[in-house]
C-alpha cells in the first residue's frame, strides 16, 4: 500500500508511527508504575485510617450518646486520600469536591487495587453498637492520572503533527532538485539533447546532475551519428534508385519494346506461312503480358526515380502522382493546391518535397481509412529568405498519442534534416492527421 506513496509521505508516516509507538510505550509504562503506586498508597491510606479510628474509639466508647462524635470521626477520617470510611448506623456524605473529568470505567477498573476492606466493631458502655468499614478509594489519584495521560496524549499529538510538518517541509526542500532532474529526463526522452542540468551543492544530487549531463552529451553524439548514418543511407538509396531506374529505362524498357515488335513480326510471318491465324489468341496473350510488363516497368520507374519530376517539374510530378492515387482508390477525395509563384529549388529539394508527399499519401492509404485528403504547397516569405510549406491532411482515424515513429516517418524527418527543414506531425480535431514540412529556400 505504501509502495505508491511519495518519499515525503513515507517518511512522515514512518516518523509519525515511530513517535506514536514511543509515546504509547511511555504511557503504558506510566500506567504500570501508576498502578503499583496507587496500590501502595491505597494500602498505606487504609492502614492510616485504621490507626486513626482505632486511636479515637476509646474516648467514644465512654460516651452515652456517641452518634454525633462517631459521625464527626468518620467525617474527619474521610479527609484522608485513597480511603473511604463509613458505618452501618451513621450517614456521612462522601466528599465530591474533585471537579476534574471522571476517567472511563475501564480505566478505573484497571487501576483500582483489589484490596480487602477492613471492619472495626464499635461497642460503647451504653450498649451502642456499630460497625466501621474502611475501604481503599483511589478515585482522586486515578482521575489525576487520567488527566495527565490525556494531556500527555494531546501534547504528543501536537509534537507528532509538528514533526511531520517539519519533515514534510525539510524533505520537500531537500528533494526539490529532483523535479528538475525528472523534467530533464523527460526532455531527453522527448528528443531534446542540448540541455544542461545545474548541479546542487548536495554531493548526491551533484552526482545525479553530472550523470544526466553526461547522458545528454552521449545521446547528442549518438543522435548526430545516427543522423549522419541515415542521411548517408538515404543518399545511397537515392543513388541506387537512380541507377536501377536508369537500367530499367535504358535496358529493360527497350528490351520489352523490342520483344513486342519481334512478337508482332513473328506473328505476321507465321500467319503468311500458314495462311491462317489459328494462333491469334496466343499472340494476343503474349502481347498483353508484354504490355503489362511495360506498365509495371513504368510504375517501378515512377517510384524509383519519378521521370515526371525532371520532365514536368515538382508541380507536374505531384499532380501526376495524385492522379495515380485517384485511379488506385477513387473513393478517396483528393484536393490539391500548388502556388502560382515559380519555385526555384535544387534537385535534392524537389526530390525531398516529392518523397514527403509520396510517403504521406502511402501512409494515408495504408493506415488512416480516410475519405478525404488535402495536399497543399505554399510559399511562406520570411526575412531574409523564404520557406516552402508542404501540408498533407486527412480525415482518417488519426495518429496515436503515444505512437512511435516508423521507418517511413523517420525517413521523412531525416530527409528534411538533409535540406535543413523540419517535419511536424499533429493530430487534428475531431479526427485526422496533418503532416507539415517546412523547407527553407534560398
Amino acid at each position: 500500500m505504501l509502495a505508491n506513496l511519495s518519499l515525503r509521505t513515507k517518511l512522515s508516516i514512518y516518523v509519525g508511527a515511530a513517535i506514536s509507538v514511543a509515546v504509547a510505550l511511555c504511557i503504558a509504562l506510566f500506567i504500570f508504575h501508576a498502578a503499583t503506586r496507587i496500590n501502595s498508597e491505597s494500602e498505606s491510606a487504609r492502614r492510616l485510617a485504621n490507626d486513626f479510628i482505632v486511636s479515637a474509639l476509646p474516648s467514644i466508647n465512654q460516651l452515652d450518646k456517641p452518634e454525633a462524635e462517631l459521625e464527626r470521626l468518620i467525617k474527619e477520617a474521610n479527609h484522608l486520600r485513597h480511603a473511604r470510611i463509613y458505618s452501618s448506623r451513621t450517614s456521612v456524605q462522601e466528599d465530591t469536591g474533585n471537579s476534574l473529568e471522571s476517567p472511563p470505567n475501564w480505566f478505573t477498573r484497571f487501576l483500582t487495587p483489589n484490596s480487602e476492606s477492613r471492619e472495626i466493631e464499635v461497642v460503647t458502655k451504653s450498649g451502642f453498637e456499630d460497625k466501621i468499614t474502611i475501604k481503599a478509594n483511589p478515585a482522586d489519584e486515578i482521575t489525576e492520572i487520567w488527566q495527565e495521560i490525556k494531556w500527555i496524549s494531546i501534547a504528543s499529538l501536537g509534537v507528532i503533527s509538528a514533526t511531520v510538518l517539519i519533515i514534510s517541509i525539510v524533505v520537500s526542500n531537500t528533494l526539490s532538485p529532483l523535479a528538475g532532474y525528472v523534467q530533464a529526463l523527460s526532455l531527453l526522452d522527448a528528443g531534446k539533447r542540448t540541455l544542461t542540468v545545474a548541479g546542487d551543492k548536495t554531493p548526491e544530487f551533484k552526482i545525479i546532475a553530472d550523470r544526466i549531463n553526461g547522458l545528454s552529451q552521449t545521446l547528442s553524439k549518438l543522435d548526430e551519428e545516427n543522423h549522419l548514418l541515415i542521411q548517408k543511407m538515404i543518399t545511397l538509396q537515392d543513388n541506387e534508385r537512380k541507377e536501377i531506374a536508369r537500367d530499367l529505362h535504358d535496358e529493360f524498357g527497350p528490351a520489352l519494346f523490342m520483344s513486342r515488335i519481334c512478337v508482332g513480326e513473328l506473328k505476321k510471318k507465321i500467319t503468311i506461312s500458314l495462311g491462317e491465324d489459328k494462333y491469334l489468341n496466343d499472340w494476343s496473350a503474349v502481347d498483353q503480358n508484354i504490355d503489362k510488363l511495360q506498365q509495371v516497368n513504368r510504375k517501378i520507374l515512377g517510384r524509383l526515380r519519378p521521370a515526371a519530376l525532371e520532365e514536368m517539374g515538382l508541380s507536374g510530378a505531384i499532380e501526376a502522382m495524385i492522379k495515380s492515387w485517384r485511379k488506385t482508390d477513387p473513393s478517396v477525395e483528393m484536393v490539391y493546391y500548388f502556388p502560382e509563384e515559380k519555385l526555384t529549388m535544387t534537385e535534392i529539394q524537389s526530390l525531398t518535397a516529392y518523397r514527403i508527399i509520396q510517403e504521406s499519401l502511402t501512409n494515408i492509404y495504408r493506415h488512416s481509412h480516410a475519405t478525404k485528403v488535402n495536399v497543399s504547397l505554399f510559399l511562406e516569405k520570411l526575412t531574409p529568405s523564404s520557406q516552402l510549406v508542404i501540408s498533407v491532411e486527412d480525415n482518417g482515424i488519426g495518429i496515436g498519442e503515444n505512437s512511435q515513429d516508423g521507418i517511413g516517418l523517420r525517413g521523412m524527418k531525416e530527409r528534411m534534416l538533409i535540406v535543413g527543414g523540419e517535419l511536424k506531425i499533429s493530430r487534428l480535431s475531431p479526427s485526422g492527421t496533418e503532416i507539415k514540412a517546412l523547407m527553407p529556400l534560398s
